[in-house]
């Protein structure tokens, strides 16, 4: 039996990529307040948000090696440009937060320093 705090280690932990376990691949099962989004289930491209946590999918026939480019003929180069893309895509200030999410969903407070630096 786990200690308080910690997971029931059962067979949803077994799958993995040789070297790291593919249920902690999907982000973290404790301590957090929001579902982790699993962007492979929904119909479009999500709006991503400041907070929280995305999970990006799993990559059927690839193993550790494949997804850090050592000693591989997958095609890794393509996978990090998508996700350079999606990084370049977010949010890189509060005003840009704002903007994208509308103020009503910025904390008060954040809304009036948004207001200020406009």
């Amino acid at each position: 039996t786990p200690g308080p705090g910690m997971p029931i280690l059962d067979q949803s932990w077994w799958p993995n990529d040789g070297l790291v376990n593919s249920r902690s691949m999907r982000g973290p099962q404790l301590g957090i307040e929001t579902e982790v989004i699993n962007v492979e289930k929904l119909d479009a491209t999500p709006t991503y948000k400041p907070g929280r946590w995305y999970f990006m999918g799993t990559k059927y026939k690839w193993d550790h090696m494949d997804i850090v480019g050592v000693q591989t003929t997958v095609d890794f180069k393509t996978l990090y440009l998508q996700i350079g893309e999606q990084l370049a895509s977010l949010p890189t200030t509060l005003v840009d937060t704002a903007d994208r999410l509308g103020a009503s969903q910025v904390p008060a407070r954040t809304s009036e320093n948004l207001a200020q630096a406009k």
